[in-house]
């Protein structure tokens, strides 16, 4: 762990009168629950993928066109554009899939 993350851990322990062990606990916890569904929603969707259950890709860039800006916001809360040319979104996520 970084310094500075260690140091913010220690500043929310003592805010919140809990230990380092529980909260540190309690992070893993909630990022195992979390990277299982995540897992379990991509196992979903390429299944669906697999079984020909997909939008088709006018339909896909047609809708991110509507929307106006064509960009969408990431995590950090800034923005980056969307590619909506190229091949077909199916087959990128089946090649990367091989």
């Amino acid at each position: 762990m970084t310094p500075e993350t260690e140091a913010k851990l220690n500043e929310l322990a003592q805010r919140t009168h809990r230990s380092k062990d529980e909260l540190l606990e309690e992070a893993v916890s909630c990022l195992v629950a979390y990277n299982e569904w995540f897992e379990g929603k991509i196992k979903d969707s390429l299944a669906a993928a697999e079984r020909g259950e997909t939008v088709p890709d006018e339909d896909v860039r047609a809708s991110i066109q509507q929307r106006g800006s064509g960009q969408t916001r990431n995590p950090d809360g800034d923005f980056r554009p969307i590619d909506i040319s190229g091949e077909p979104l199916s087959e990128t996520i089946l090649r990367e899939r091989r």
